[in-house]
């Protein structure tokens, strides 16, 4: 009998599945969604791409950098992580660079995906976070971060059989 094609799943796909599910989970439980513990749970199935290395697009602006910096640090003055800040700092700065990797660009998904469930959820205001909103919005999509020759060149190396594992990994979340 002859075998069916194996189906392919996109780095894209993952990306806004990831998005969808950070943000469905952040908005429904807030903390009890932890993104770290979700991403512990994924993150291993990228490992073996990490070589597949792509020309980032997106650069962040030195105004933006400067912003963040300034008006929402990562931490809190008692040391603690601010969440919302944190996640915008990891999609908008540190996660971006000039090379970036699949294990990065899904964990952009995740960041993005979390502080839309913030606002979501109401677990934050969006009015206090008017001056990053819009670019935080621009981020939604992995075509900001690579072009679409690379998304295809990246999508022809990747193993289905281990994508299919953080599928598998990431509906266990549903």
């Amino acid at each position: 009998m002859a075998r069916m094609p194996h189906h392919r799943i996109s780095a894209e796909f993952l990306f806004q599945k990831t998005r969808e599910l950070a943000k469905e989970k952040k908005a429904k439980f807030g903390d009890v969604f932890d993104g770290q513990v979700f991403w512990g749970s994924i993150k291993k199935h990228f490992a073996e791409f990490d070589g597949t290395k792509l020309p980032c697009t997106y650069k962040p602006s030195v105004d933006l950098v400067e912003l963040l910096g300034s008006n929402y640090p990562e931490y809190n003055d008692d040391g603690n992580l601010n969440l919302a800040n944190h996640c915008i700092h990891q999609a908008l700065v540190n996660l971006p660079t000039t090379e970036i990797t699949i294990r990065k660009l899904i964990q952009i998904g995740l960041n993005v995906g979390q502080f839309e469930g913030l606002i979501l959820g109401d677990l934050i205001s969006l009015a206090d976070y008017r001056e990053v909103a819009a670019q935080m919005a621009s981020v939604r999509d992995i075509g900001c971060f690579v072009t679409e020759g690379s998304l295809n060149d990246l999508d022809s190396k990747l193993d289905a059989d281990a994508l299919d594992d953080v599928l598998r990994e990431l509906n266990g979340f549903e």
